[in-house]
């Protein structure tokens, strides 16, 4: 699986949903603060999964992503392992 399809498939950890709720219950009286406070909570817990997961991949100096199994940096179709590498999304 890609990079986007990774990310876009991070699961919900209930733990961490339940103390936003948690959380925003005890800080707002009203739905509508309530539920904005849980969406930015959740919203930030996202991105911060998201750089992990983005982190973690390899790239190449001039920033185009290197095929996991591809060891020689090169920037598109690799002539030794015939990987297929593309650029990172902007």
């Amino acid at each position: 699986m890609d990079l986007h399809g990774e990310i876009m498939n991070i699961t919900v950890e209930k733990r961490k949903q339940n103390l936003a709720i948690d959380e925003a219950m005890k800080s707002f009286k009203n739905m509508k603060d309530i539920l904005v406070a849980v969406y930015a909570r959740g919203h930030r817990d996202a991105r911060h999964s998201a750089a992990e997961k983005a982190a973690q991949q390899t790239y190449a100096l001039d920033g185009a992503r290197v095929a996991a199994h591809c060891e020689h940096g090169y920037n598109g179709s690799c002539p030794e392992c015939s990987a297929v590498q593309t650029p990172p999304r902007q």
